[in-house]
């Protein structure tokens, strides 16, 4: 991306932020409130993540998971730890909002490839990687919209997060390596015409979770469970 595009982007994702803060607050205190009132302990889940030039950052979003329960580091749909609250706001992507406070600070952007784990980011070939931390992660993208129905894909196996990593983040990586290649101002403002038009449409989800579970093998009795640990979904 030019420089001029970029200091193009970098106004709109302030302008943009900025107005979405102003515009979901009043949402995000009764999200709060709820998750407080309901389930006690913090309300926000923060998380080291993979930012520009492989700098770590720490990514916030509203807490979906019963605290003090250990776990794999990916939650499919009906993982146990996932609070009744927490349910809704996966659903919908709403315990992302909190991300809005990323864009702002220039640790993120509006668009483009989603936040990755340092663990998943262990998995990738350091010139892949290279390339997938060569822009901001973004709030939403085209592999968010791709993937937006990826909790209830992975629901029903005990080894999600071994399903994560060998079928669904490679697909998830091809999705972000096109973006990166095609990306311009234009194409953000589609994506996030995209994100506002299907983030709650029922059929996107519905082709979305078709689409994700063509990707997994049909015989899943080889694949064994990945070592527990606290951390939430990509």
């Amino acid at each position: 991306m030019k420089r001029a595009e970029a200091f193009s982007k970098r106004i709109v994702d302030v302008s943009l932020s900025s107005i979405g803060l102003l515009l979901f607050t009043p949402l995000m205190l009764i999200i709060a409130v709820v998750i407080k009132a309901t389930e006690g302990g913090p309300v926000i889940f923060r998380e080291y993540r993979l930012g520009l030039s492989q700098q770590l950052f720490l990514i916030y979003k509203f807490r979906t998971l019963a605290t003090g329960v250990d776990g794999p580091p990916v939650a499919p749909g009906d993982d146990p730890r996932i609070h009744t609250v927490g349910h809704l706001l996966r659903r919908y992507h709403l315990d992302e909002l909190p991300q809005l406070v990323n864009v702002l600070r220039g640790e993120m952007s509006l668009v483009g490839p989603r936040p990755m784990k340092p663990s998943h980011g262990q998995l990738v070939q350091p010139r892949v990687l290279s390339q997938l931390l060569s822009v901001k992660p973004g709030l939403t993208g085209a592999d968010a919209l791709a993937f937006i129905a990826e909790d209830d894909c992975l629901t029903g196996h005990p080894a999600a997060s071994t399903l994560y990593a060998h079928y669904l983040l490679p697909e998830k990586i091809r999705y972000q390596l096109q973006y990166i290649q095609q990306q311009s101002l234009w194409l953000d403002l589609r994506l996030l015409y995209r994100t506002l038009r299907d983030g709650f449409s029922a059929d996107t989800y519905q082709r979305s979770l078709l689409q994700l579970s063509r990707l997994l093998p049909a015989n899943r009795s080889h694949l064994t469970s990945t070592p527990t640990t606290k951390r939430e979904r990509q």
